[in-house]
């Protein structure tokens, strides 16, 4: 069953989730509420939310990009800026726990290190029945998403672009790669989006 199946099937009518997401061999829902579990399904297959009419999306990866024309490239107060937090902000390690079915469905643990600066560490618990193999693939590509986030641009448009949402993939001009819509604003008539 995919991530994104399971939390369908946790959220009932109110999430649509892609059946492309990470793959789990089983899944033990339990928590403090079905929003805890289910955000916990989304950052293991790299995913994020965007508020649909009456739904909430379950987005991840690559996918239809809305194209961005910075309208405030160059302005001050937070217009049209780019910002690379310090490497040490990002976890420089993570671990994943879960259960191996190989070895009897036992607790195994996967660490993910990258390079460079920084001392912060980061757990992920996830009480999925995967393989060695994908739980270090699921690791390691968290540990990149969160090194990746450091990098953030705010980006001014008309008000004429209110339709753009949190959670929406964007190209941005002059900009390589595909962001993420973190935040919304509206400031003076002119939208504000803080991308990741």
């Amino acid at each position: 069953q995919s991530a994104g199946g399971i939390a369908r099937a946790l959220a009932g009518d109110v999430l649509t989730a892609d059946e492309a997401t990470t793959a789990l061999a089983g899944f033990a829902a339990s928590g403090a509420s079905a929003r805890a579990v289910i955000e916990t399904l989304a950052g293991a297959a790299g995913g994020w939310f965007r508020a649909d009419v009456g739904k909430l999306a379950l987005l991840h990866g690559d996918g239809a990009a809305v194209e961005l024309a910075d309208m405030g490239a160059g302005e001050e107060h937070g217009r049209g800026r780019r910002d690379i937090a310090a490497a040490d902000t990002a976890p420089r390690a993570l671990t994943l726990a879960y259960y191996e079915p190989g070895r009897d469905y036992q607790a195994g643990v996967q660490r993910a290190m990258r390079p460079g600066a920084g001392v912060r560490e980061a757990r992920m618990e996830l009480a999925a029945a995967i393989d060695a193999a994908s739980a270090k693939t699921i690791a390691e590509a968290a540990l990149m998403r969160l090194d990746m986030e450091r990098e953030r641009r705010t980006v001014a448009l008309p008000w004429g672009s209110l339709e753009v949402r949190p959670g929406e993939r964007v190209t941005i001009a002059g900009a390589p790669g595909t962001w993420r819509v973190e935040r919304w604003r509206l400031e003076n008539m002119v939208v504000l989006l803080e991308c990741v």
